[in-house]
């Protein structure tokens, strides 16, 4: 499943680090910094899928001269020349979709702080998880613009002056805001790609807490303690993440019998037997009210709006639109073709004998190729798009019938006493009324015989 991860830190003097360095390892290239004189090659460096750099005016640039520049524009020892961002890339998207959601968050950090974005795509370690994808993406700590002399450096961005620098500078809210801003902006780009993608999974940037999860966090487990896992030996982050492990587990097991055990309670509980119809029907409508409109309305419309039906649904359908579509363009290539023999029959026939091509009909008959290339190739896909449809569907219809199954019993129950409340009220009513007629009857006969 998708997973989020979103993660940055500066790149300080103050801890022995270079932007240089630092570009040249995540883009696996050879940079020299000019101000120390190192040499950094990390050209032999795998796993690199690609490295761009993203410039708020759109372009690129040089990544030799952009970090030497963003070297040279700072003077002190402490001083941050870049800051990082890690991100998690979906495993669920394309190695097109994935470098496309990269370089749209670097595109939007570079538009809203004006640096440059140095953006390198890195597939998973070979003896990794291989759905690990993921990107540095390094910035400038300072706003760039392009100048005669080539990219110039103007003052530090908002996101690294501290609260007082800011709140002399009039730039409202904290860092820490402006990081949790571009956390949730990450979420909703990688939102946008799976469901380009037709994928139901979603991520959320918010903590397990502030979503309402009663689960514990994992810890990521760094360079270090996941090469001591890889090579067999545990670490204690490894450790760690395998207890929280265990007391999830537990935590769900408990969850689920608490929930099972409320459902139980009300499905047992019940109406009572002296009630009217009219308490009873309010009981009904305050049930109803107090779990909601979903376990009482039709089954299937309840596991119609299952994320999972829905992606399945979207898979189906854009594979029937684009089969419409294809049938389409080819009919209308046929019906193109049929029209232009019968506006040229000379050279339709010439054609025909091989004594002349037109380069019209090539088109459109490789088009009609294509089509049913594809419609061949696409026709087990749909029918399988199908049964992953229905069946992804009936497991919904299952789902909710089984999460709701004690709710709906209940008011079943109810509903069920309620006709028979209704039905011995309605006897009761009749035999008052007939008692009635009864006691009246002998007293209106006499009155009217004495009117006559």
């Amino acid at each position: 499943m998708a997973i989020y991860h979103c993660t940055t830190k500066p790149i300080t003097r103050s801890t022995g680090r270079s932007s240089v360095a630092a570009a040249a390892y995540r883009s696996g290239s050879e940079l020299v910094d000019q101000r120390t004189g190192v040499v950094h090659d990390y050209t032999r460096r795998s796993g690199v899928v690609s490295a761009e750099i993203v410039m708020p005016d759109g372009g690129t640039a040089d990544r030799s001269q952009l970090w030497n520049a963003a070297e040279a524009a700072e003077k002190r020892k402490d001083s941050r020349t870049a800051r990082e961002w890690i991100v998690a890339l979906p495993a669920e998207v394309g190695e097109v979709g994935r470098k496309e959601l990269a370089h749209d968050f670097a595109q939007v950090i570079a538009d809203r702080y004006g640096v440059a974005v140095d953006v390198a795509i890195h597939r998973p370690d070979q003896e990794g998880d291989q759905r690990n994808h993921h990107a540095h993406l390094l910035t400038t700590t300072r706003q760039v613009s392009r100048g005669e002399n080539g990219i110039e450096f103007g003052k530090k961005t908002a996101l690294e002056l501290g609260d007082k620098d800011r709140a002399k500078a009039g730039i409202e809210g904290r860092s820490a805001h402006d990081i949790e801003q571009l956390r949730e902006c990450w979420a909703d780009l990688t939102n946008r790609a799976l469901e380009r993608e037709g994928r139901v999974e979603r991520i959320d940037h918010r903590s397990l807490v502030d979503q309402g999860i009663d689960r514990e966090a994992t810890t990521h487990l760094g360079p270090v303690a996941t090469d001591m896992e890889r090579r067999g030996k545990a670490s204690d982050r490894g450790d760690g993440n395998r207890q929280i492990a265990t007391n999830n587990s537990g935590r769900e097991q408990l969850t689920a019998q608490i929930i099972d055990l409320a459902a139980e309670r009300d499905r047992r509980r019940p109406v009572g037997q002296d009630q009217s119809s009219t308490e009873i029907r309010s009981d009904i409508e305050q049930y109803k009210r107090k779990h909601g409109p979903l376990p009482f309305m039709r089954v299937a419309d309840v596991a119609d709006k299952l994320d999972s039906v829905i992606g399945a649904r979207r898979r189906l359908d854009a594979l029937e639109h684009q089969r419409t579509s294809t049938l389409h363009g080819r009919d209308q290539a046929e019906n193109e073709i049929a029209r232009w023999k019968e506006q040229n029959p000379m050279r339709a026939r010439m054609a025909t004998i091989g004594l002349g091509k037109s380069s019209y009909l090539s088109k459109r008959q490789e088009l009609i190729e294509g089509a049913n290339v594809w419609l061949d190739a696409a026709k087990p896909e749909i029918e399988k798009a199908k049964q992953s449809y229905a069946q992804i569907r009936a497991d919904g219809i299952k789902h909710v019938e089984a999460k709701y199954h004690p709710q709906r019993e209940w008011v079943a129950n109810a509903e069920k006493r309620l006709m028979e409340r209704d039905r011995a009220e309605r006897l009761q009513a009749s035999r008052d009324l007939q008692q009635d007629i009864e006691k009246q009857g002998p007293s209106r006969d006499q009155d009217l015989y004495r009117s006559r």
